[in-house]
């Protein structure tokens, strides 16, 4: 399937993910609308203490000092006003002014706010709602493998509405495909109640097709909805890769070829030999093997001069001899102890070749324009970058499919190729190192 839609950066991985999380960045607070209203003398008189005050006072929202001494007063009336600025229930704090509306003085305590014999006019501020006009979220579609995650975000607008929060919904055929939670881990699910999280993340659980809705506490006719699609994992079937046959110091056979190497390193004292009946032997070497580009190693198995066996099932895969005696290890055990020595004969290596990767389109700059790289153009070699890939190599394509974070640091070395898929992000928790 031809993956379309693309954002492409040819430049250094590093400047990609330092514009993409400059520091100091933040969210901003926005303070309840209100208005200042009046409210009868005879209530604030007659509410006894606080508590009863904060009841009359029908959507009160507390203020800061500043705002309620910046308050332009009514005048003309001949009588001083009270300002009431804030009210939790157990204290009352306020701000007076003069019959010509200018700013006289503050003070707190409910038996001060009627304590004063000039019979003023008490005012307070009232909050003022702002509708919801909308909720939007940052994909209008997505597709997942079982297991992975995708991070959703939703906006409601305006701004200031006044109830920003959102109820999260899953429906559609197949519900139970996705699971939304409130952590990149994906340990927390977020429940249907109404909630602050704008930012959640998508789970594929299993295959099938969900629909990711989020609808406004304040109008639940103002939704918006992702729909996603779920594939199964690819599943890998373990089989005989080559066989590693030893023929010579330090060289092999493979069969079949171009599918795995082995190569050899010593200790300061360490050599090696080979022979016919023994293979690879000595003092102090050690044989690596790694797969080639688009194989993946599961395990080798390893063969002594008589047959003898050991399995390494868990990269690097080495087997080794020390300065002190010729008998290979695996994994610090001896494949089996001799009185004397023994070598390496030949090496099975299992694993499975990659699946064959998607075309991925993207734009790249000419000089000129912008040109989309679409069919033969697209690229097909690439690394899909996980939240394990933490070096990316020069001259080399990588691939963000949706939002990922790599909690250790990034190494960059020479210039890479960056595709960013629509609506994925990079992070780079611990930063980034570029060598060039």
């Amino acid at each position: 399937m031809k993956r379309k839609g693309k954002r492409f950066l040819s430049l250094l991985l590093a400047l990609v993910m330092i514009i993409g999380m400059m520091p100091g960045m933040s969210m901003t607070a926005y303070a309840a609308s209100y208005e200042i209203v009046s409210i009868d003398a005879s209530k604030v008189k007659n509410s006894a203490n606080a508590s009863g005050l904060l009841s009359e006072m029908e959507g009160f929202v507390s203020i800061p000092l500043n705002e309620a001494k910046g308050w332009s007063a009514p005048s003309g009336d001949g009588k001083y006003k009270r300002l009431i600025y804030a009210c939790n229930g157990s204290s009352v704090s306020f701000a007076m002014f003069k019959p010509d509306g200018s700013y006289f003085n503050d003070s707190s305590g409910f038996s001060a706010l009627i304590s004063y014999g000039d019979e003023p006019v008490f005012y307070y501020p009232k909050q003022v709602i702002v509708a919801v006009t909308g909720v939007s979220l940052n994909k209008n579609s997505t597709t997942l493998t079982v297991g992975a995650s995708e991070t959703l975000t939703a906006t409601v607008g305006p701004e200031d509405a006044t109830d920003k929060t959102v109820k999260w919904s899953v429906g559609g055929t197949d519900a139970g495909a996705v699971k939304l939670y409130s952590d990149e881990a994906c340990t927390t699910e977020v429940g249907t109640d109404a909630t602050e999280t704008l930012i959640v993340y998508a789970k594929g659980i299993s295959a099938g097709s969900a629909t990711v809705t989020a609808t406004s506490n304040a109008d639940s006719t103002k939704t918006a909805s992702c729909d996603v699609t779920v594939n199964a994992a690819q599943t890998q079937t373990e089989e005989l890769l080559t066989t590693i046959t030893a023929t010579d110091k330090e060289q092999a056979s493979y069969n079949p070829e171009n599918v795995a190497t082995v190569s050899f390193s010593y200790t300061s004292q360490g050599y090696s030999f080979y022979s016919d009946s023994w293979g690879w032997w000595g003092y102090g070497w050690t044989a690596t093997v790694t797969p080639a580009d688009g194989y993946t190693i599961t395990k080798c198995i390893f063969y002594d001069n008589t047959d003898h066996t050991a399995t390494d099932s868990e990269a690097p895969f080495v087997v080794e001899t020390t300065e002190n005696d010729k008998m290979p290890k695996v994994n610090g055990s001896y494949i089996y102890q001799y009185s004397s020595s023994a070598g390496i004969k030949r090496i099975e290596v299992y694993g499975y070749a990659a699946p064959a990767l998607d075309p991925v389109s993207y734009m790249a700059w000419n000089g000129t324009t912008l040109v989309e790289k679409t069919g033969d153009d697209a690229c097909t070699d690439y690394t899909v970058v996980t939240a394990d890939t933490t070096t990316f190599e020069d001259g080399k394509w990588y691939v963000v499919s949706n939002s990922v974070t790599v909690s250790s640091r990034i190494t960059v070395t020479g210039t890479v190729n960056l595709i960013l898929c629509d609506g994925a992000t990079l992070t780079a928790s611990k930063g980034i190192t570029v060598n060039s």
